[in-house]
């Protein structure tokens, strides 16, 4: 029953948002909603607080993919990575989600322009700064197999599966792909692997480490109960659209200047962003190096398993080799 009365409260939680989003968009004023679906708005916002005290967190109810679809797709015009099927592409928007690795195209050297909310400035090869570097042009217009393929959606237990794809270079006598023989492709955000991964990425899994310094414990950070469903959203969201996926390669490096964080004063997109700051705990880095992990925030470092469906890739080249974990619970302790 309670489910039943959450989908009405939510459907009409989604229009309000939606008309926000496109006078937002477009500048024009949109049917203004009724007081009726105010009403189920402000609800929804209303009811995390009274779970919160009475500690009633719904940890079963998970987002709705086919109504953010209509949100992010009328706020963006169309530049998301929904598919058909309501599920979250691995690839770029339409027109542009034939790009991957063994496919080359214009796009690729267009990144700022397809994707100028994110980039400051010209970029290079697949977002790349001018005189930063990416993988070698060469490299990716070889010929590459499928290996692993998984379209964003949650499970039957809550759980998110992250969009991602696996690729591994067709070798032939000639070639010189040993240390480049993978390549892991998120939205337009890529890492690169040597065949000595062969065994993880093909099973669907990765070994990554995180360096902690001089200490000897280290405590996977847990999800309560009381932030479950927000997450769930916020993974959701982060995943829409390119111009998100993008946005995360904004980190404290040199290679990344040319790059911001996209937001959008909208209320349903701006969201994002701001609980990005709650889950900052949850969200971690970590380094698909283990020389970098222990060299350079080390010496004592830990290991993780994780699905691939389990990570968040910031982009080759950004340097550190620093992908994100998104469910701890998800991982496997190997030291």
């Amino acid at each position: 029953m309670r489910n039943k009365v959450m989908e009405k409260v939510n459907k009409a939680g989604c229009l309000v948002v939606t008309y926000e989003a496109y006078e937002a968009r477009s500048g024009e004023v949109a049917r203004t909603p009724s007081f009726t679906e105010k009403f189920c708005y402000y609800f929804i916002v209303i009811r995390i607080e009274i779970f919160k005290y009475f500690k009633l967190y719904p940890t079963d109810v998970v987002p709705d993919l086919a109504k953010m679809k209509r949100i992010v797709e009328l706020a963006l015009e169309g530049r998301s990575c929904f598919t058909e099927d309501n599920r979250l592409s691995p690839f770029l928007n339409p027109p542009h989600d034939g790009l991957r690795p063994g496919v080359m195209g214009e796009a690729l050297f267009k990144f700022h322009e397809l994707y100028a909310e994110v980039f400051t400035e010209k970029a290079g090869f697949i977002g790349a700064g001018i005189h930063g570097s990416s993988i070698d042009q060469k490299i990716w217009a070889e010929e590459f197999d499928l290996v692993f393929l998984q379209n964003g959606h949650f499970d039957d237990r809550g759980n998110f599966h992250a969009p991602i794809a696996a690729y591994r270079a067709k070798l032939t006598p000639a070639s010189d792909l040993v240390n480049r023989l993978y390549v892991l492709f998120q939205q337009g955000n890529y890492r690169v692997f040597p065949e000595s991964y062969r065994d993880y990425i093909e099973k669907g899994k990765l070994i990554v480490y995180r360096g902690i310094g001089g200490r000897t414990k280290f405590i996977n950070p847990q999800i309560g109960d009381e932030r479950q469903e927000r997450y769930k959203e916020y993974l959701a969201y982060s995943f829409a659209s390119p111009l998100f996926a993008l946005s995360y390669n904004h980190v404290s490096r040199a290679e990344t200047d040319h790059v911001k964080r996209f937001n959008m004063d909208s209320p349903p997109l701006c969201r994002l962003y701001n609980y990005r700051s709650d889950f900052k705990d949850l969200e971690q880095s970590f380094s698909t190096s283990k020389i970098i992990s222990s060299g350079k925030f080390g010496p004592s470092f830990v290991s993780f398993e994780t699905p691939l469906d389990n990570l968040r890739i910031i982009t080759e080249w950004t340097g550190e080799g620093e992908v994100r974990i998104l469910y701890p619970g998800r991982t496997v302790r190997v030291k």
